[in-house]
């Protein structure tokens, strides 16, 4: 199995084995949605500063994520022994609140 990021112009980088690690095992049946979790090892999430509240620090956070990961726009995974190919969506760069606020407004 393979994790490729996508970039903003649709170009695949990776495979990046040494960046990023799936939870396992998974199964989805065919046609259904599901959760896959994707620990990103190379992100070096910054530490939440004493005094800081917890929705300044997420917005910090999601900062951070967006400045060193800005240019990644989704991951795939590839599974060489069945040659399928999961796309995982698309990568979130708003914090929830503006999602949900973008999403009212509709």
């Amino acid at each position: 199995m393979k994790i490729l990021a996508v970039l903003g112009d649709g170009s695949l980088a990776g495979p990046i084995a040494d960046k990023a690690a799936l939870r396992t095992p998974i199964f989805l049946p065919a046609h259904h949605l599901g959760t896959i979790v994707l620990d990103l090892i190379a992100f070096r999430p910054p530490e939440q500063n004493q005094g800081e509240s917890a929705e300044a620090y997420r917005e910090r956070l999601r900062q951070s994520m967006n400045k060193q990961m800005g240019n990644i726009h989704g991951f795939i995974i590839f599974d060489d022994l069945k040659r399928y190919q999961v796309n995982l969506g698309k990568w979130e760069t708003t914090s929830p609140e503006k999602r949900r606020e973008s999403n009212s407004d509709q």
